[in-house]
């Protein structure tokens, strides 16, 4: 199928819209469980994953279908079932695609996934009740949760499965990026700023060595953020 595809989470009808962008239509709603929230497609775009709220689970899309212009065949095929009253509400596939973590806000840990084996690998305690975002460090070695509960982001070791330390950001942090090139975290926080966690020369193997921060104001309750690049010869105004 030419052109460019559109997948969109509706929390109020508990399906997954694939919106056709070059026609501007919908093609399909897949249905997929109560309360659908995050979208990740797969490296190869091959499959969804797609983070269900109210069924506490996350469930597996096969998009390979659309790739045969049968979009009304897009389904369903599998679920990572987290437990009732998880409320899993981030996720984040590490580089390379085998695994992902998916934070849930309402339990003391986060699950580590198994995306080839289609099972749940483990999971990693937290501090505070969960966490709510996801992001990977370090070609995947770490992986950064926000606890929004305790104002602070869980550094989780990859290899170990373990959490090596929680970082101390600012209030409810709840969206959380890191900038590839220099490993810079940055997290939105309450009421209206986003922390800018410097990272260099700190082990998140250890609690050994302080993060440097600094802050930026944005609007009020910024709730998630991402890098955008953008080429040097923009002729931004003066």
């Amino acid at each position: 199928m030419d052109g460019r595809l559109l997948l969109v989470a509706n929390s109020g009808s508990d399906t997954v819209s694939v919106v056709d962008l070059t026609l501007g239509t919908e093609m399909v709603a897949v249905p997929v469980g109560r309360d659908p929230r995050q979208i990740i497609v797969s490296q190869g775009g091959t499959e969804a994953y797609v983070v269900l709220w109210g069924a506490g689970c996350v469930s597996r899309l096969d998009l390979r279908p659309l790739r045969a212009g049968r979009p009304e065949l897009v389904r369903e095929v599998g679920r990572f079932s987290l437990g009732t009253g998880a409320h899993p509400c981030g996720m984040a596939v590490a580089p390379g695609g085998r695994c992902a973590v998916v934070a849930c806000r309402s339990l003391g840990w986060v699950a580590v996934l198994d995306l080839h084996e289609e099972r749940v690998l483990c999971r990693i305690e937290v501090p505070e009740g969960g966490g709510r975002s996801v992001a990977f460090i370090e070609d995947g070695e770490y992986a950064l949760v926000t606890l929004e509960r305790a104002g602070a982001v869980a550094v989780l070791d990859m290899l170990e499965m373990t959490l090596t330390r929680c970082i101390p950001v600012g209030p409810s942090p709840t969206g959380i990026a890191v900038d590839e090139e220099d490993g810079t975290v940055y997290c939105t926080l309450a009421p209206r700023s986003v922390a800018v966690v410097h990272l260099a020369g700190v082990d998140l193997s250890n609690e050994d060595g302080a993060p440097q921060y600094e802050s930026l104001t944005v609007g009020a309750g910024p709730s998630s953020l991402c890098l955008a690049p953008l080429p040097s010869s923009i002729p931004w105004p003066v």
